[in-house]
């Protein structure tokens, strides 16, 4: 669907104006998904950590969930690795595995996700390796086996099971 610059222009500016009302911000969303713009998923994390709406957040979500520009793997990893969206980690997170893009260029940053975060989104993480595999190079597999084993070993992580299962997986991915 091509779009005029004008018309993004108007849609983003739905997006982020504090004085468009939560409904218009709705519809917005809608047209937003049709186009499927990379361009749209910055503003969308931004919207996500700022609403109070429950039903925008859904919504926001549900658009990241169906996202199918592989342009838009960058704007989500740079979301996943910044503090400032923490709060919606999961989702975002989520969202990378249900979007069903090629994240394999991102191998270390969800392994550390994995590591540096509660179970919710560890597990989230770990969909998204799982849903990558056969595609991680041996130097990727082999550097993030070794940082898994460190931290399995050391530490009575209430995500032991998860650290050991996503060592396995990726030692069987090795050629």
């Amino acid at each position: 669907m091509q779009v005029d610059s004008k018309e993004i222009l108007r849609l983003k500016e739905n997006l982020t104006s504090a004085s468009v009302p939560d409904i218009v911000k709705l519809e917005t969303m809608a047209e937003v998904r049709v186009l499927g713009d990379s361009s749209f998923v910055q503003i969308l994390i931004d919207l996500l950590v700022t609403t109070s709406n429950k039903e925008i957040e859904d919504e926001i979500i549900s658009v990241l969930n169906d996202l199918k520009d592989q342009k838009s793997v960058l704007p989500l990893v740079e979301a996943v690795t910044n503090e400032r969206y923490k709060s919606k980690l999961t989702p975002i997170v989520a969202a990378c595995w249900h979007c069903e893009l090629d994240f394999s260029d991102y191998l270390d940053v969800f392994v550390d996700i994995v590591i540096q975060n509660e179970y919710n989104a560890a597990f989230e993480a770990f969909t998204v390796i799982e849903n990558n595999m056969d595609v991680y190079p041996n130097d990727q597999l082999y550097r993030n086996i070794e940082k898994l084993k460190s931290i399995s070993l050391a530490n009575d992580d209430p995500k032991q099971a998860l650290y050991v299962e996503l060592i396995h997986l990726l030692g069987e991915e090795i050629r």
